[in-house]
């Protein structure tokens, strides 16, 4: 049975948003690792923690744990979306930190280390992700080398410790594959380490990476798109536009930047220039925030360029657009309210794939997510909605365990009512078979013992202990009687041995034969005797020594069920909760772009009006 506690506590903290590794070939020792893998590989965490804490259960009985299979199972794989699977053994102490025992070694009990520092820096537990990645010392693995240092370098910047996080990433920007991860987060610890200039500068670095990777290029345009508006602030609109114009047009920062761009033309005054980027980023979706304001912004360029009777129409044609856009986030909020986001979020066939968080909207009666889209992308959101699955994924596990113990408990009072009443008879003729079976095979092995010494009769060996008693009280006589005795002994033995050596081959044969057939039955009587005491004591444990064990899991699954039920409300209302505040930021926005249109749209009006007039 699994550890109840340590799955409440800790499922809830494992992350499965790292890209996926593939797995090297290993061969697979230990079957019951190998489903531990295979229910992991398929995102069933709780099946694979269950049967991983069942195998390292059966370890800790084990008189020499160099027979367990996790020992020599390092390596396979590097399980990026399941980090609780260890080859090594770990212990949990009060603060919650991991700790490697000093039997396993250095490599394993850093790849370990890493694994949690990880895992504790995507949570925001910046404190302890430190103390697990400074357990991180030589040798560490090449395949984790790079990695480590930068998540070192991540974690040392979230503690506020800017010289540790810049000597770390100055090494590390020249690293194919994390050279934009370091070059990025570099600028950002000199910046925050109060060195703007150095920092800026590193920033511009990180805007002319050349690379192929998509994560590389995507960083590229962020430090471009912080650039720019870093520019605008400080009013340089030529120098921001320069920074905009080099993201990419189908970036994921492109709206952004076409916003961005359009806002430096705007303050050179070029609002003609301006339209360009604002135009092709009215025409995107519109429930992006950037392209909310475009459509404010097109029609206040015309009316900049005189052109009110054009800004009017644009001014109007906005105000439809945001009063759908209202009227959808409305519906959104009370379709929260009212469950059915929750219910969307649980469903087996949008958890089954990989994009099903954007195939919400497609359900019946699910809430728009348009809006939701950035909220569900983020971390917060992801680790509360894992949490959440995993929390309903035990409640259904936790009463299948239930019924299955349930189960279990009848089936031993069963084998006990049956087996008990019987057996009772059988082990009274068991003991008296046995005791029967124990003196044949004795006289058994006397036989084998003494069988070349008893082929004579009866008469003849009578005869021949007399002789030998004869010869042994006058074999020290040295009188003419005795010489004559020992003759006459000599004489009587060379006739009793012409009596019985005809006889002996066929009595030697007659012998073995019926010791043959004795052996045969023997074995036979082995044979039935040794499954018949295996047969008779498995039928015991199949009933016996299980009540306390059963009563000990079934309170642990209770103790489990009344945390979840208690959890799992809990966790639902605040991923609502988290829905329904960016939906009512939204609402509120626009409905502050609503009023802007509306003012806008009269002052338009009134212009045009008064332009019409003056030309006629």
């Amino acid at each position: 049975m699994i550890r109840l506690t340590t799955l409440l506590c800790g499922l809830c903290l494992v992350s499965a948003a790292s890209a996926s590794v593939v797995a090297s070939p290993v061969i697979m020792r230990n079957l019951q690792l190998g489903e531990a893998f295979y229910y992991a590989y398929q995102g069933a965490y709780i099946d694979a923690v269950a049967e991983l804490d069942a195998k390292s259960a059966r370890f800790y009985r084990l008189d020499d744990p160099n027979l367990d299979a996790l020992q020599f199972q390092g390596g396979y794989p590097p399980f990026t979306a399941t980090d609780f699977v260890s080859s090594a053994r770990i212990i949990k102490n009060k603060e919650g930190i991991w700790i490697l025992e000093d039997k396993v070694e250095q490599v394993k009990r850093n790849e370990e280390a890493y694994r949690q520092a990880r895992i504790f820096f995507q949570n925001g537990q910046t404190e302890k992700a430190l103390l697990s990645i400074e357990k991180i010392i030589e040798p560490v693995h090449d395949k984790i080398r790079n990695d480590a240092l930068l998540l070192r370098a991540q974690i040392s910047l979230a503690n506020g410790k800017f010289d540790d996080a810049i000597k770390i990433l100055l090494a590390l920007q020249k690293v194919k594959g994390i050279e934009g991860f370091a070059s990025y987060n570099l600028a950002i610890a000199l910046i925050q380490s109060g060195q703007e200039k150095k920092g800026l500068e590193q920033l511009s670095k990180t805007g002319q990476i050349n690379s192929n990777d998509e994560n590389t290029l995507a960083i590229r345009d962020k430090a471009n798109l912080v650039l720019g508006y870093r520019q605008i602030e400080k009013k340089q609109p030529v120098l921001a536009k320069e920074y905009f114009d080099r993201v990419r047009v189908s970036g994921p920062f492109s709206n952004k930047a076409l916003l961005g761009s359009g806002w430096a033309d705007a303050t050179l005054g070029n609002f003609d220039r301006a339209l360009v980027p604002w135009s092709i980023l009215a025409k995107r979706s519109v429930t992006d925030v950037a392209v909310q304001e475009s459509i404010l912004a097109v029609p206040y360029a015309y009316a900049q360029l005189s052109l009110h009777g054009r800004a009017a129409v644009l001014y109007g044609s906005a105000l439809e657009k945001f009063a759908v856009e209202l009227n959808k986030l409305n519906n959104s909020i009370k379709s929260v309210r009212a469950g059915r986001f929750l219910q969307a979020l649980a469903r087996e066939e949008l958890q089954q794939d990989k994009n099903g968080l954007l195939k919400i909207r497609d359900l019946p009666q699910a809430p728009d997510t348009y809006y939701l889209l950035e909220l569900m992308a983020s971390n917060d959101f992801q680790q509360s909605l894992k949490n959440y699955l995993y929390l309903k994924n035990l409640r259904k596990r936790l009463a299948s365990w239930e019924q299955t113990l349930s189960a279990l408990e009848e089936i031993v009072a069963l084998r006990n009512q049956y087996y008990k009443p019987q057996l009772a008879m059988v082990d009274k003729r068991f003991r008296s078979l046995n005791g029967h079976i124990g003196a044949y095979l004795k006289a058994r092995r006397l036989i084998d013992e003494r069988l070349p010494s008893m082929f004579a009769k009866g008469e003849e060996r009578v005869l021949w202990e007399k002789l030998y008693q004869l010869e042994d009280k006058h074999k020290n006589d040295n009188s003419p009687v005795a010489h004559d005795i020992r003759r006459r002994i000599k004489r009587l033995s060379g006739i009793l041995l012409w009596q019985t050596y005809p006889a002996y081959d066929k009595q030697l044969i007659d012998a073995y034969q019926t010791l043959q057939q004795t052996n045969l039955n023997s074995e036979r009587l082995t044979r039935l005797y040794t499954p018949f005491v295996r047969l008779r004591l498995a039928a015991t444990q199949s009933y016996t020594g299980y009540d306390d064990q059963i009563s000990l899991l079934k309170n642990q699954v209770q103790d489990a069920v009344d945390k979840v039920k208690t959890l799992l409300p809990q966790q639902g209302q605040l991923l609502e909760s988290m829905a329904i505040n960016a939906l009512e930021l939204r609402r509120k926005r626009l409905e502050e772009y609503q009023t802007q249109a509306r003012i806008a749209l009269a002052e338009s009006y009134d212009r045009a009006t008064k332009m019409q007039r003056g030309v006629k």
